[in-house]
């Protein structure tokens, strides 16, 4: 099935999705590396806060419950490492 090429609206809508969802799980992925509990709670919430800027412009609601719950289990992961 051959691709159909985006319009300017569109794929002015795709690359930011792309932008924003690259930063995303890079942030996501930044919450190992939390040295503290407070500093991972910081981490969490501009995660977070990004997710909310994010939605409903770039992702729908399936994929704001989808990247919640990867942040949640995250932070509870890192939670448990960190108390050790």
């Amino acid at each position: 099935m051959p691709l159909i090429k985006p319009d300017a609206t569109e794929l002015e809508y795709l690359k930011a999705r792309i932008v924003g969802l690259a930063a995303l799980h890079r942030e996501i992925a930044a919450l190992s590396q939390a040295a503290d509990l407070p500093a991972l709670l910081r981490m969490g919430e501009l995660v977070d806060s990004h997710l909310r800027e994010l939605h409903p412009a770039a992702i729908n609601e399936y994929e704001m419950v989808a990247f919640r719950g990867q942040v949640r289990e995250m932070t509870h992961n890192c939670r448990r490492v960190l108390a050790h």
